[in-house]
């Protein structure tokens, strides 16, 4: 993903896992694991709303300002394993 310093976009992903899990189970950080957020949906769409630092516009809920270009870490939690995997990178421009 290419995010502009002054946009906010869904950041939508798919992560493959058998069985089958849903995004909405799973929560991501984009700072190395130092903070985890969940998914929002936004209409039929569910991902991570990321925002530039250079965004203008009010914060929205669920948002995640991201201040450098990132590889962001998705997690779930599925007793008695916790899966961790890396996600493709969000380019900061």
């Amino acid at each position: 993903m290419i995010l502009h310093r002054q946009a906010r976009e869904l950041h939508v992903v798919e992560i493959v896992t058998d069985p089958p899990t849903a995004i909405s189970a799973w929560e991501a950080s984009y700072d190395d694991g130092v903070t985890w957020v969940p998914p929002v949906t936004a209409g039929a769409r569910t991902g991570w709303l990321l925002a530039g630092p250079a965004c203008t516009e009010a914060p929205a809920a669920g948002q995640v300002t991201i201040t450098r270009t990132v590889t962001p870490l998705f997690r779930l939690r599925d007793n008695p394993e916790l899966v961790i995997r890396d996600g493709p990178q969000v380019i900061l421009t």
